[in-house]
């Protein structure tokens, strides 16, 4: 079964014809025309982040005050999901705006809440991300760090051991982060994809 993406609508580049100078004047034609409803977009997907992430952090910090630190640690894990999902449906949505205006039709504001029916599937990504890459990630920094401490216990150590592993995992974090960083982008793209399927 063929995936099926969003129409290519009147998008004028193909992978053959296109540099970078032409597609820079194509979006910014673009931009130009219709730079108020994705300036709005825009703004909306960023301020819905911001009084979400707001709005945790508060609710942490008072259950935390009153020594509800078990309620609390749920309430972190909870609102940490909700905000992963808040982010990526705006994410997705403003993505979809982008596309529309790009292959020449009218992006809406509308478009920003378009794709909330992928929220599973763009949560099921991001764990199996943070478990096939961010946990290994923390393990290879802290690992090292950790055997500073504990070898040495003095802060330049713990500073070279930590800065010594971010450099030498530089190359395959930028392997590996680059092409993850488009699984938002190919879930909006491809309806039939799932979570893993995007990454």
């Amino acid at each position: 079964m063929g995936q099926e993406r969003v129409d290519a609508g009147a998008f004028p580049l193909t992978r053959e014809s296109w540099t970078l100078g032409s597609l820079w004047n194509h979006a910014w034609s673009v931009f130009r025309e219709q730079w108020l409803t994705l300036t709005l977009g825009a703004l909306v997907m960023m301020g819905a982040s911001a009084v979400f992430s707001l709005g945790s952090a508060g609710v942490r910090h008072v259950l935390m005050a009153r020594s509800l630190s078990w309620v609390a640690m749920g309430a972190s894990v909870l609102t940490a999901v909700l905000e992963t999902a808040v982010n990526g449906v705006l994410l997705m949505g403003f993505t979809t705006m982008v596309i529309e205006a790009l292959n020449g039709r009218t992006a809406e504001l509308t478009q920003l809440f378009s794709q909330v029916h992928k929220t599973g599937r763009y949560l099921l990504a991001m764990l199996i991300i943070g478990v096939c890459f961010a946990v290994p990630l923390i393990v290879l920094i802290g690992g090292p760090i950790l055997a500073a401490k504990l070898l040495w216990g003095t802060h330049m150590a713990v500073a070279i051991a930590g800065g010594t592993a971010v450099v030498l995992l530089a190359v395959p974090i930028t392997y590996f982060g680059i092409p993850l960083s488009f699984m938002a982008a190919e879930l909006t793209l491809n309806d039939e994809a799932g979570g893993l399927e995007a990454i």
